[in-house]
């Protein structure tokens, strides 16, 4: 503790010995206070004082120049006894907003005489009440390394960091491999490589990927899994479906029946050709149409094709251009008859297809240029209880 010394005041001499602790502990949680404790010893006339004396404090950036840094703090009626005194001081927090070196000046009078005699020389403040700087410092103030150790929990630069719970970005864009995304999350990766994967404990998963083309690239949604994998574009509705058992293609299903199975429409905007890159009409095809092993001519242009579903009880479902009748009496059952409005110009190609239930089959067991006749079987025993559609196609 230093000795502070003062100048003659009346007839007292003043002697102030120094101790400084904080006035509240500090906390794990919470930063603490701006006040402190100022405890001292009083001499005057070479004796230890007793009574009640006022006290002025004031803090400086110098020792012995310079203006005030803070409001003068005065503790009126102080007692002091045996030459000891404590008092708490608070000058808030912006004397300590930089950190620099303060002193404390002190000014004492006895109770109730008009002026106050201030010691010399100041007295420099320990560190203890400056570390409530802590409070409100910022890092263009802090100087040197800080351990990784005690970074536990934040993200560094160089990479390699594990996060628990949830993790929220309030606002702005995740950009990665990329300084300025263009959506609120981007990944940016070289040609022919996955941006991102996500995957479930049931072993599938999406992944977005990037192929190169004339224009600007094109993500596409795969998704594989034990049973085949798929394509879409919007990682929930299937568009795309190659089971992995038989290699068959679906376009809306999962479970293709066929080599190809397309559920649903094909919508074309412009032009389609088959054989030709130069399709002359809506749809151009150059050569001939193969439909259930049935080449179709079509060398004059002129292909007509005929599709309807047929219900069980022999009765048309949808589609026009041609009728349907059941055998009376329904004896044989599952017997039809398909008779087409315009006659073809040969036999057209035919192709047959229950609808309702797995192990039902159809059977064309009579054709000609005008009508088709078709068995309907259902674990091999003809049957009427299923819907089933077909497709004609040939030259008019």
């Amino acid at each position: 503790m230093d000795l502070i010394k003062a100048k003659e005041f009346h007839s007292f001499m003043a002697v102030v010995t120094l101790a400084v602790t904080l006035s509240q502990p500090l906390s794990a949680s919470l930063a603490q206070g701006t006040a402190f404790t100022y405890q001292g010893r009083l001499i005057t006339a070479g004796s230890p004082a007793t009574g009640s004396y006022d006290f002025t404090f004031s803090l400086f950036n110098a020792t012995n120049s310079g203006p005030a840094v803070s409001g003068t703090v005065t503790n009126a009626g102080t007692l002091v006894a045996n030459g000891l005194f404590q008092v708490t001081l608070d000058f808030g927090s912006n004397p300590y907003g930089n950190g620099a070196p303060l002193w404390l000046e002190i000014g004492v009078r006895t109770n109730g005489d008009p002026a106050f005699t201030t010691l010399a020389p100041r007295q420099q403040l320990t560190p203890s009440p400056s570390a409530i700087y802590a409070e409100s410092a910022n890092a263009a103030n802090l100087v040197g390394t800080i351990p990784a150790g005690n970074l536990a929990g934040a993200a560094l630069l160089a990479g390699g960091n594990a996060f628990s719970g949830n993790q929220i970005l309030t606002n702005g864009s995740l950009g990665i491999g990329v300084a300025s995304p263009l959506a609120q999350f981007e990944a940016r990766t070289p040609v022919n490589t996955r941006a991102a994967v996500f995957s479930g404990p049931g072993g599938g998963g999406w992944s977005t990927y990037k192929t190169a083309g004339p224009g600007n690239p094109f993500l596409y949604d795969f998704r594989g899994d034990t049973n085949g994998y798929a394509i879409s574009r919007s990682g929930v509705a299937v568009d795309f479906f190659m089971p992995y058992a038989n290699g068959y293609l679906g376009l809306g299903t999962t479970t293709p029946a066929n080599p190809l199975d397309v559920r649903g429409s094909a919508d074309f905007m412009g032009s389609v050709g088959i054989g030709t890159t130069n399709p002359a009409a809506s749809l151009d095809v150059a050569g001939d149409i193969n439909s259930n092993g049935k080449s179709v001519p079509v060398a004059d242009g002129k292909v007509t094709i005929l599709r309807g579903i047929v219900r069980g009880d022999g009765t048309a479902y949808s589609g026009t251009g041609w009728t349907v009748t059941r055998t009376p009496g329904g004896n044989p059952v599952g017997d039809y008859t398909i008779t087409f409005d315009t006659l073809f110009s040969d036999f057209p190609a035919v192709t047959v297809t229950p609808l309702n239930y797995v192990n039902s089959t159809c059977l064309i067991y009579a054709e000609g240029n005008g009508s088709i006749n078709i068995e309907q079987f259902y674990n091999g025993a003809l049957t009427d209880g299923s819907y089933f559609s077909f497709i004609a196609i040939g030259a008019r």
